[in-house]
């Protein structure tokens, strides 16, 4: 087993239009803090960071982002 480092961070596509209202979703945000997991390899680490992403966020899987680092 080896110790990892990962972290959640959601980032929404860049709206089209500058006059658009900007809504809390909208700005770049950690999803999860980073964290340490132990895994036998970095596969298994990328397993354990996406099942850390909160539920509201799953139907917006394609703008969050997994950061995942042998420590």
């Amino acid at each position: 087993m080896k110790l990892f480092e990962y972290a959640v961070l959601y980032v929404p596509p860049q709206n089209q239009s500058p006059n658009e209202s900007k809504k809390k979703d909208d700005e770049p945000k950690i999803l999860v803090k980073p964290t340490h997991c132990m895994a036998s390899d970095l596969s298994q680490a990328q397993i354990m960071a996406a099942r850390a992403i909160p539920e509201e966020y799953i139907g917006r899987l394609q703008h969050v982002q997994l950061a995942v680092r042998p420590f």
